[in-house]
C-alpha cells in the first residue's frame, strides 16, 4: 500500500516535498503524492503512479542538486489547488558535467478525503515543453 502524508495546506505539502528532495529522502517525496499522480520527469518523458513518483525523485536526487526557489502563487480551490513556482537547480548530470537549469512549475494538488492536500499533477517544466515546438 502506498503511505502518505497529510498535509493541511497545498503550501505544507510543497514545503516538505522540496525539503525531502533537498534531503534525498525519497520515502518522504513519494508520501507528497497521490497513488495514482502524473509527473513530467522531462520535456519527453512523463511518468505515472507510485513508481513514476519515485523513478522521477531518484533522479532527482541523483543529481545532487541545489535548489532554489523563487517567487510562487498557490490558488487554491475547493477540491483542488494550482501551484505554481520559479525555481533553479545547479547539480550535476549523468554524464558527470554541471548542470544549471531554471524554471516555473506547474502542480495540481488534489483534497483527499482525509482533508489533507497531495500532489497530483507535478510539472517542473510549466509551460517548457510546449515552448520547445511550434
Amino acid at each position: 500500500m502506498h503511505k502518505t502524508t497529510h498535509f493541511p495546506t497545498t503550501l505544507a505539502a510543497i514545503t516538505t516535498l522540496i525539503d525531502a528532495r533537498n534531503a534525498g529522502d525519497i520515502d518522504t517525496v513519494v508520501s507528497c503524492y497521490e497513488a495514482t499522480a502524473t509527473v513530467v520527469a522531462g520535456p519527453d518523458l512523463v511518468l505515472s503512479g507510485v513508481e513514476g513518483a519515485r523513478a522521477a525523485a531518484e533522479g532527482f536526487v541523483a543529481m545532487r542538486p541545489v535548489f532554489t526557489i523563487g517567487r510562487r502563487q498557490i490558488v487554491e480551490g475547493e477540491t483542488t489547488s494550482l501551484h505554481l513556482m520559479q525555481w533553479r537547480l545547479q547539480g550535476t548530470g549523468p554524464d558527470g558535467q554541471p548542470l544549471d537549469l531554471s524554471g516555473c512549475t506547474t502542480d495540481v494538488f488534489r483534497k483527499q478525503p482525509d482533508g489533507g492536500w497531495l500532489l497530483s499533477i507535478d510539472n517542473p517544466w510549466g509551460i517548457g515543453p510546449l515552448s520547445a515546438e511550434p
